[in-house]
């Protein structure tokens, strides 16, 4: 017993406290399930909380984004948009679809295109806006027609993506929903940035997405192509 659990010591006055089986592995045995319980603990309470995101899962083969990196314009993010600049004109939301908030408010006073990577938001069409292809596939798809703005809130993994693609596809500007840490100089964009500023930052107030304890400070990027 003493090889096992070496602060038992014999002659100890508090020993007669304890009561100890008869094989001397017991203990230890016990201390091992335990561990073994305690580990598992947090795998169940994750199991009882279910999925974080509800929607329809996309298939398998169009799982482009995480599930939670889906960002929605809500109307009034939109109105306080169109409050400043003058958007007209064929417009495409190319991470949305005919339901939400740039399709809804515009299609009375524009043509309206929409495209998203899965089929869940019936867009028109489903390509992957972050692919060095898009525009091509944009393209062809609609037999040469350029959108005069895209307006949209791209997934916010890998944003940068979708800006630049959105700059060779509109013929008069692109306005982006994004999350302020876009701004910051990292390695992946800090001279795409310095080379390439928004022409105007719109900023907003933090906004709560799902899982509904993360918000995110946001801001509208309005970047023109060169000759628009």
């Amino acid at each position: 017993m003493g090889d096992k659990f070496p602060g038992l010591k014999c002659g100890d006055p508090s020993i007669d406290k304890l009561v100890l089986c008869k094989r001397a592995g017991c203990l230890l045995e016990l201390f091992v399930l335990n561990q073994q319980r305690d580990s598992r603990a947090p795998t169940k309470r994750r199991a009882k909380r279910g999925p974080k995101w509800t929607c329809a899962p996309e298939p398998v083969k169009q799982l482009k984004r995480r599930c939670v990196d889906r960002y929605c314009t809500s109307p009034a993010t939109l109105e306080a948009l169109l409050g400043v600049v003058s958007i007209s004109g064929c417009v495409l939301d190319m991470c949305g679809g005919t339901d939400d908030a740039v399709a809804i408010r515009l299609r009375d006073t524009c043509q309206v295109l929409t495209n998203d990577v899965g089929p869940r938001l019936s867009p028109a069409t489903n390509l992957d806006a972050s692919s060095a292809s898009f525009t091509d596939d944009f393209l062809a798809a609609h037999h040469g027609q350029q959108p005069d703005w895209i307006v949209t809130s791209p997934p916010y993994k890998g944003a940068l993506a979708f800006v630049k693609a959105a700059l060779t596809v509109a013929k008069k500007g692109v306005a982006l929903k994004l999350p302020l840490s876009f701004l910051e100089p990292c390695a992946d964009r800090a001279g795409w940035l310095q080379a390439n500023p928004p022409a105007l930052c719109m900023m907003m107030s933090r906004a709560r997405y799902q899982p509904a304890h993360v918000r995110v400070g946001e801001f509208w990027g309005v970047w023109y192509p060169p000759g628009s």
